[in-house]
């Protein structure tokens, strides 16, 4: 699919199933947020040159978390550019002392990079990506990776009820989204039921598991 100009200048480029969408900022001083998979780096950087972004112009990486889905061309763009890449104070942490279990990288079995993160964002910061996000998903009202940002980004100003909500429509509308189970796993964790959380992370959704119940003979 062709990039699409949500707002002047910038463009959200939607990626294949489980690959992280992401957005370019075209300007003087070219902005990303977040790079899809590793293995996929060469469409990554195609999509990017298509908007007349040169990768070695970008100035700064915002990174939304850090799934390998998003972070997967971080290293190769930084050490071509030398920009700056901005994240939560959490993901920061997890960069710098190189912890793959708490990114997932380990626990999925997936390829990811460590970078240099060079910002760290405060919570608060969602202030500024939330009506990005709204935009995107209002041009794009089936990509479950926006909705989830967006309800990434009530949580960081501390909207936590409506963070909450948006977890459970994406959820119900995207049963199989594997980083919509996660989030819900989150909130029932947070609610002390664990057991019930598990089960969002094995790879039979629990929903399609009380189908099958209810169907079979």
């Amino acid at each position: 699919m062709a990039p699409i100009e949500i707002m002047n200048d910038l463009f959200f480029i939607e990626r294949g199933y489980l690959n992280g969408n992401h957005f370019v900022y075209r300007s003087k001083d070219p902005v990303l947020i977040d790079t899809g998979y590793i293995s996929d780096f060469d469409l990554t950087a195609e999509s990017i040159k298509s908007l007349g972004v040169s990768i070695s112009d970008v100035r700064l990486i915002i990174t939304t978390h850090c799934h390998s889905d998003h972070v997967g061309g971080n290293k190769i763009i930084q050490e071509r550019s030398g920009c700056d890449i901005a994240l939560h104070r959490f993901g920061k942490h997890f960069m710098d002392t190189k912890d793959d279990w708490a990114t997932w990288w380990k626990y999925f079995g997936q390829d990811a990079d460590f970078f240099d993160p060079t910002k760290a964002l405060e919570d608060g910061d969602g202030e500024t990506a939330e009506p990005l996000l709204e935009q995107a998903a209002r041009y794009e009202p089936d990509q479950p990776d926006i909705l989830n940002n967006l309800a990434a980004a009530y949580s960081l100003q501390g909207r936590h009820g409506e963070a909450e909500s948006l977890i459970r429509q994406i959820h119900s509308r995207f049963p199989d989204y594997l980083f919509g189970r996660t989030a819900m796993a989150q909130l029932l964790a947070r609610d002390d039921r664990i057991d019930e959380a598990k089960t969002y992370l094995k790879h039979q959704n629990p929903a399609h598991a009380q189908t099958q119940k209810k169907t079979t003979p």
